[in-house]
């Protein structure tokens, strides 16, 4: 089959995907670059297990096992689709790559969570809101779980202090889903008085798409 034959057969494998309801935009790149892997290899006759193999293993900076196993599980698809075209084609089965563990998550005490509060308070400059955004998003992140993107990506309108109970509308997120998150009382609380000092300090008129000022240079702390 030639790199044109099979560029078409990823795009309708693409197009199939798309319209199933998947997100396939970084799926659609990555099957795209196996073909022109495919290509280079000079390959003429059926895709084989080892040509599959060759291209999820091909060595790049920060790419570990884990995105070797994730480029595998995309080109499995991909093949099993042809497959059902041109059954010469062979598909890798599975457990061909070692399983990822994931590192043991790191938990940290009350202790180490109320210090790193208190010396986010007195980040600098004194009297900007600086300070304040980096405590109450560390408050926030420890006592619900969000996700640092999560987190920062809020806005005052996904914010219901006034809700019964206080809570977070956390929008297309992961896999584009999104959720309701209950705040603790306390946490709310918290909330209501970093929007105090946000409308103390005039930056609660400057935009209604980040509840964080600087977050820019929040995300690159964390």
């Amino acid at each position: 089959m030639s790199g044109k034959d099979l560029f078409l057969r990823v795009e309708c494998y693409v197009s199939l995907r798309r319209a199933l309801g998947y997100v396939v935009t970084s799926e659609e790149k990555l099957l795209k670059d196996f073909v022109c892997f495919v290509e280079a290899q000079m390959v003429t006759g059926p895709i084989r297990t080892q040509i599959a193999l060759d291209w999820a293993c091909m060595p790049s900076p920060g790419r570990g096992l884990a995105g070797q196993t994730s480029r595998l599980k995309v080109v499995r698809g991909f093949l099993s689709h042809l497959q059902a075209a041109m059954p010469e084609t062979e598909v890798p089965g599975p457990g061909m790559l070692a399983k990822v563990r994931r590192p043991k998550p790191y938990l940290y005490s009350r202790q180490q969570i109320e210090t790193l509060i208190a010396t986010a308070s007195l980040l600098r400059p004194n009297g900007s809101l600086h300070p304040h955004t980096f405590a109450a998003l560390i408050g926030l992140i420890a006592s619900t779980g969000l996700r640092v993107s999560e987190a920062i990506r809020l806005t005052v309108r996904d914010i219901h202090l006034d809700g019964e109970p206080s809570h977070l509308e956390v929008l297309h997120t992961k896999f584009r889903k999104s959720r309701l998150v209950p705040l603790h009382s306390t946490t709310a609380d918290q909330l209501r008085l970093y929007a105090q000092e946000r409308k103390r300090l005039h930056y609660d008129g400057l935009s209604a798409r980040s509840w964080v000022h600087f977050c820019f240079a929040v995300y690159k702390v964390f």
